[in-house]
């Protein structure tokens, strides 16, 4: 877990790096990555680098080996783990990810944000860009944004709106042992920890219309890392 969690970290450096035009070198640290990784590693962590290679491939030149990994060989069949994504790795940081998704919605994540960062108890907000036309990083930006907890993962050409595609990428990139699930325009209220309380990584509570208050609309906390 600790080196899934140190890749995915240092994953996402480059990316944010990348994105905002802050390193030359892309190519070469991306390839200083791909060589830590053997064959045989984990799938998680074998996906969370294609995840993020592509991601960054989008915004920067980079060759195409850098885009893929030495194939495992099982009974002489090679595995393919770049055809599906990775499994949801058990375990993960104290504390708790925000995970939300927006498309050309970030008026309405704008008006969000701050009752999310408003809470200690979130230690990071995944935000995860599907394509929108004018980017999240660069409407945070333009809005005076500037929060070392939220990470934004933009995913390129992407025609239409596929909600649980958006969150199921937002789950992977998640570091904490709980997740937040929330719409981009959940609204967290001052209480909504001291309310919902999760007694241990077994449970799970699920928001609606007559559940866990988070202001309006639905989401829940998600122990999707449970051992």
């Amino acid at each position: 877990m600790k080196d899934f969690l140190q890749l995915n970290s240092e994953l996402y450096d480059l990316y944010r790096s990348v994105v905002e035009s802050r390193v030359h070198d892309v190519d070469r640290k991306l390839s200083s990555i791909r060589d830590k990784i053997s064959p045989d590693a984990p799938q998680s962590i074998r996906q969370s680098y294609l995840n993020f290679s592509r991601l960054i491939a989008g915004h920067a030149s980079v060759r195409e080996v850098c885009l893929t990994l030495p194939e495992a060989v099982q009974d002489g069949v090679a595995m393919r783990h770049h055809t599906l994504l990775g499994g949801i790795e058990p375990g993960g940081a104290p504390g708790v990810s925000l995970v939300t998704c927006a498309m050309n919605r970030t008026d309405n994540l704008l008006k969000a944000l701050g009752s999310w960062l408003a809470h200690s108890q979130i230690s990071e907000v995944i935000i995860v860009d599907w394509s929108s036309r004018v980017p999240v990083s660069q409407s945070l930006k333009d809005a005076g944004v500037d929060d070392p907890r939220i990470r934004v993962i933009r995913v390129e050409d992407e025609p239409r709106w596929i909600l649980s595609y958006a969150f199921n990428v937002g789950f992977r990139m998640a570091r904490c042992e709980r997740i937040l699930k929330a719409d981009a325009d959940i609204v967290v209220s001052d209480g909504f920890f001291d309310s919902n309380q999760l007694p241990n990584l077994d449970t799970f509570i699920a928001g609606g219309n007559g559940g866990a208050k988070l202001g309006h609309g639905s989401g829940g906390i998600i122990p999707l890392r449970a051992e």
